[in-house]
């Protein structure tokens, strides 16, 4: 149960958010492509002990999704909740892997670079 991560793009993310946040469930971690909430009130749920949440966004993402993520990301600041964001320039709500990310700490990986190195940390296991 200590290595168990959930993920998902678009409708796969909501889901792993809502699984996580909404219902707790018992997992280590969540990567969330073009995702947000849906169904669930997180401001109900979500506090600094939750499992860590790396968010990614496309630059021209749907407006729901930009919305709904900059939501999440405000509530896991104000709840110091475990919460990585990246963005990934020049794309809109679907992106290849392999597309470049940027994120807070000015750095610039690959998405699937940015996965693996958060799951790895999160989980205390090797990256690929």
């Amino acid at each position: 149960p200590d290595k168990i991560a959930v993920g998902g793009f678009s409708a796969g993310a909501i889901t792993a958010i809502n699984l996580a946040y909404g219902q707790r469930a018992n997992i280590q971690a969540v990567v969330a492509f073009s995702g947000t909430s849906w169904g669930y009130d997180l401001n109900q749920t979500v506090s600094k002990d939750v499992p860590p949440l790396l968010m990614f966004a496309g630059q021209w993402d749907l407006p729901g999704i930009r919305l709904g993520s900059a939501g999440i990301a405000n509530l896991f600041r104000a709840r110091n909740a475990p919460l990585t964001q990246a963005w990934v320039p020049g794309f809109g709500h679907f992106y290849p892997m392999e597309a470049p990310s940027l994120a807070s700490e000015f750095d610039q990986k690959s998405v699937i670079d940015r996965v693996a190195r958060f799951l790895a940390d999160t989980l205390s296991v090797t990256p690929y």
